[in-house]
């Protein structure tokens, strides 16, 4: 049962129930805030790294059917959004071609596909022009 709902600074949900702190997917034994990182294999956001333009490379995309694909992406977009993060790059291989509809759903649009994978692009800043680079087009040799 749920004693009492928290609020931190960073607007995450806190479910304290039972003497336990609950974000996200993470269980911390404490009062204290505790925040899901999402590099933990519990974390409701998708495990990323940063880029150096303020974006996100998402990594290796685990799970095993669009339901539970759509609730992780949902929860990292939301996430990435309140922490100000702007490009999201997310390269799906061939054989999770079925979150590739989610991923459209989401935002996201194709950037290029080779034959192993497919990259998708998400602009998150609202009224902002996309400045992502298109894939190129030429290859230039001797």
């Amino acid at each position: 049962m749920v004693t009492r709902i928290i609020r931190s600074a960073a607007t995450r949900t806190i479910i304290y129930a039972a003497g336990a702190i609950f974000t996200g997917y993470e269980v911390c034994e404490s009062s204290s805030f505790c925040e899901a990182s999402s590099s933990s294999p519990y974390s409701a956001v998708l495990p990323s790294r940063g880029d150096p333009y303020g974006g996100v490379i998402i990594g290796t995309v685990d799970e095993t059917n669009s339901e539970a694909f759509r609730s992780r992406l949902q929860s990292s977009l939301d996430e990435w959004k309140r922490d100000g993060k702007r490009g999201v790059w997310l390269k799906l291989p061939i054989d999770k071609a079925a979150f590739i509809p989610v991923a459209v759903k989401e935002g996201f649009g194709f950037h290029h596909a080779e034959p192993g994978y497919l990259m998708l692009t998400n602009w998150l800043p609202e009224g902002e022009k996309n400045p992502l680079p298109p894939n190129a087009s030429h290859q230039v040799g001797l």
